[in-house]
């Protein structure tokens, strides 16, 4: 059954929830004693013909021994799903072994287990079965049961008459569903001061189903059960923040690589393209890579990475090219200025020609490619492609803008560089050529009457100025 908001019924009596905080690291139980268990407490499960829990109660009609079997039945049952807690910190799988636990247990033919985001106001099924058959609803609103169990963080048992009380507490039937149950039971899942979600059986037989033991067994479940689901909780979370970590050490570690490559190669570019690429690789999980530059008429392929030798001969066939969009995705890139995402190669139908060649050579199916912009001009891009189809991650994308960015840096750094040394030779050849002639000038100066020494210092600078032999 699900449930929708409505006011509580104040006829139905609420039980306080048990003791909290279960310890879930048990020793494993014997299959045969819980099995033995099982048995003595279902024999000595006497639900009352009124109820749970109702202002008056039937003395008890059970004797001390059997009180002990019942309770020490109980306790091998909470140890048996207890251990197997112990060894789990994957949230749906101690949904499901909760679940299915609780159907052996008690014989219920429905049981649901919701989690509650607070955040969003949805309760999620985490666990539904009825009647032997698996469902996975939507999540839905908070609906009235969930309010009542986060605001009175109680036990809800209706025992008789559940079709007229259910709908006061927002219970209705789900779509699919034809019959109300005859008796059911609500405990919450309580995490901390938090009321994280509920457990919820339902017979669909008989009135009066559910016994004070049920119920107490029942809590004590729900309370193991919050225990390992803020375990797994926990767990998730540090395993999350480590891995983000070391995203992010990977990362730093890949950007100080290049900018120590780029310190120590002011004049050569091919190193740091080279170590781009192999960070491409490495961190976008590709299985080829590439940086491409162009001079604004011609389209050259360089820094490849993981290429086999039937693409690489595609390639030397294929590059340099002119650029136009016949290019390559690369080159419709560098065109537009726009990151270009391929997602599957083989469902795009104006994939360009040198593109499936190269991905039926190599057998990529998704790629990215980021283009290589300065000061408002595309000169490259870099590329990365791997075997199975799918988009790549938002982190994968920003972290191919920074290497395009730091490409652009050692590019336009070898650019100034050469422009720098270029300009220095230019001054420097001016310099000598002025000092030859002053110096030409003197000796004419000093030699009014003879020739040779001027020819001789003539001589001297035109070796020397023209790099000449002799």
């Amino acid at each position: 059954m699900a449930k929708k908001t409505s006011p509580v019924n104040k006829s139905v009596k609420k039980v306080l929830p048990g003791d909290k905080g279960v310890s879930i690291n048990k020793p494993s139980v014997n299959s045969s004693k819980v099995k033995l268990a099982k048995e003595v407490f279902n024999a000595a499960r006497k639900p009352t013909s009124k109820g749970y829990i109702q202002e008056s109660i039937a003395p008890r009609s059970i004797s001390i021994e059997q009180e002990l079997s019942q309770r020490a039945a109980e306790l091998a049952i909470i140890s048996s799903v207890e251990a197997g807690l112990a060894s789990r910190l994957d949230m749906q799988a101690i949904y499901d072994l909760v679940g299915d636990k609780i159907r052996e247990i008690f014989g219920a033919q429905a049981v649901i287990i919701n989690s509650y985001d607070h955040s969003t106001q949805l309760q999620h099924y985490n666990y539904v079965i009825e009647k032997n058959k698996r469902s996975y609803p939507d999540p839905k609103p908070f609906s009235g049961m969930a309010r009542q169990m986060i605001a009175e963080r109680q036990v809800v048992l209706i025992n008789d008459n559940l079709e007229r009380r259910g709908p006061e507490f927002g219970l209705y039937l789900i779509p699919g569903d034809t019959d109300w149950a005859k008796s059911a039971v609500w405990v919450p899942l309580i995490a901390g001061k938090v009321v994280s979600g509920l457990i919820s059986l339902q017979n669909m037989d008989r009135e009066n189903a559910f016994s004070e033991s049920d119920v107490r067994l029942l809590q004590t479940l729900a309370n193991s059960m919050s225990v390992a689901l803020e375990n797994a909780r926990l767990f998730d979370e540090v395993q999350k923040r480590n891995e983000e970590i070391t995203d992010s050490l990977e990362q730093e570690t890949a950007t100080s690589d290049i900018l120590r490559v780029i310190a120590s190669s002011p004049t050569d570019i091919e190193p740091v393209l080279n170590v781009i690429s192999e960070h491409t690789l490495r961190l976008c999980d590709a299985t080829i890579s590439a940086v491409y530059l162009t001079d604004g008429e011609m389209l050259k392929m360089t820094a490849v990475r993981g290429f086999n030798e039937e693409a690489m001969q595609v390639i030397q066939h294929g590059y340099p090219r002119p650029l136009d969009r016949t290019g390559g995705y690369s080159a419709r890139t560098i065109l537009d200025q726009a990151i270009v995402q391929v997602v599957d190669i083989q469902s795009d139908p104006d994939a360009p020609q040198i593109a499936r060649d190269i991905a039926k050579a190599q057998g990529w199916r998704s790629a990215l490619f980021v283009p290589l912009l300065r000061e408002g001009r595309a000169i490259g891009a870099i590329g990365a492609a791997r075997h199975q189809a799918g988009p790549f991650s938002d982190k994968q994308i920003n972290l191919l803008r920074i290497f395009a960015d730091q490409a652009v840096i050692a590019i336009e750094n070898v650019r100034l560089f050469n422009e720098l040394k270029k300009r220095n030779n230019e001054i420097t050849e001016t310099l000598e050529q002025q000092t030859a002639t002053g110096e030409i000038l003197r000796v004419i100066a000093s030699s009014p009457t003879d020739i040779q020494p001027v020819l001789d210092v003539i001589a001297e600078r035109a070796v020397k100025l023209c790099d000449a032999s002799f």
